[in-house]
């Protein structure tokens, strides 16, 4: 039973653990899409999952917990949203559900029960 306890106490202090750890990204090339600039040769510092520093240079890191990710001959721009539409040929929910669910033969053929 101690054995156990020890096992799922250690397993959870590991888990934990790997959820807060720092990382440091070293890129070649990072875009600002605010100023719309370039930059080169930058450090990302992200802790807890959120980017706390972008710093000039490589900074190595200064715990054995934290991990270095190489993009030095990489270019790191930031997550885009896709905000295109269709005008023409685009439906709304409802006709495109009518085309499974008009009638008890078209819900049959298609799988559904």
């Amino acid at each position: 039973m101690k054995s156990a306890l020890l096992l799922v106490a250690t397993s959870l202090f590991f888990t934990a653990a790997s959820f807060s750890q720092d990382y440091y990204i070293h890129c070649r090339k990072i875009l600002n899409t605010q100023s719309g600039k370039e930059t080169d040769n930058q450090t990302i510092m992200v802790s807890k999952n959120k980017t706390i520093k972008i710093q000039d240079g490589f900074t190595p890191k200064s715990k054995i917990e934290e991990f270095e990710i190489d993009l030095k001959n990489k270019y790191v721009l930031p997550g885009l949203i896709d905000l295109h539409i269709h005008i023409i040929g685009d439906h709304d929910a409802k006709s495109h559900m009518s085309k499974y669910l008009d009638n008890e033969n078209n819900i049959i053929s298609k799988g559904l029960s």
